[in-house]
């Protein structure tokens, strides 16, 4: 074998092997400093009376020193720049694109290689991310934030779709005070007023306010994702 082949052999080898540790490398942290490190393996650990850590492979960092984090599970927000440091609080990003959702979860179902899902609970794990709950989102690899009036508001301003969407939400959220107001108020009067309490129509009318803030559960919470959706959609004339 001349000179010219065990250059090429060793240069196919180089990209084989150099290949092999990008493809490996698939976990990482992005600390609070902003540094962004990658590894092998991300591994997680709370200790009984201790601070909880992140380890990936050689490094090892207290659970609030990082924001944002990858494993095989997924990528999570460390939620502690939002809830406190003394929390141990995480959210997994369910969608991404020019804003990204994230879902709160209890991160011991998602801190291993895989899955914590037991015998017994298969597919009805309410541990799990629906998918369908914007709890927090970030722009692009910006921080954080919690998905409210006030935040999104602040953010999404620039798409005019997106900030009627998060006004109609707020207009629910309003009602659905509003109304559990009035129909606590009339319940609380007709107890209050009568000797012997029996259940008047008064205070039927009463319950039925009180529960009617229900029934804009749901359409308050498609708001939300129909405002996020609208701000994630490509600009005219970019792709």
């Amino acid at each position: 074998m001349n000179l010219a082949s065990i250059s090429k052999s060793i240069a196919l080898c180089c990209i084989f092997l150099a290949t092999a540790y990008l493809c490996a490398a698939q976990h990482y942290v992005i600390l609070q400093s902003g540094d962004s490190i990658s590894g092998i393996r991300l591994t997680y650990d709370s200790p009984i009376a201790q601070n909880a850590y992140f380890s990936l492979d050689q490094n090892r960092w207290k659970a609030n020193e990082i924001v944002r984090f990858s494993n095989n599970n997924g990528t999570f927000a460390n939620l502690s720049n939002i809830h406190g440091n003394d929390t141990e609080r995480y959210a997994l990003r369910i969608k991404k694109g020019r804003v990204n959702a994230f879902e709160e979860i209890p991160f011991g179902v998602y801190c291993d290689d895989t899955l914590r899902v037991y015998p017994g609970m298969k597919k009805i794990n309410k541990l799990l991310a629906s998918g369908k709950q914007l709890d927090y989102y970030n722009l692009g690899n910006g921080p954080v934030y919690a998905a409210n009036y006030k935040n999104m508001m602040r953010d999404f301003d620039s798409n005019s779709e997106s900030v009627y969407y998060i006004e109609h939400h707020r207009k629910l959220k309003r009602t659905q005070i509003a109304l559990l107001t009035a129909g606590l108020g009339i319940m609380s009067y007709e107890f209050f007023r009568q000797d012997n309490f029996e259940f008047t129509p008064i205070f039927a009318l009463g319950t039925v306010i009180s529960l009617a803030p229900l029934l804009a559960q749901s359409p308050k919470k498609e708001d939300i994702w129909i405002a996020f959706d609208e701000f994630n959609k490509p600009k005219v004339g970019t792709e």
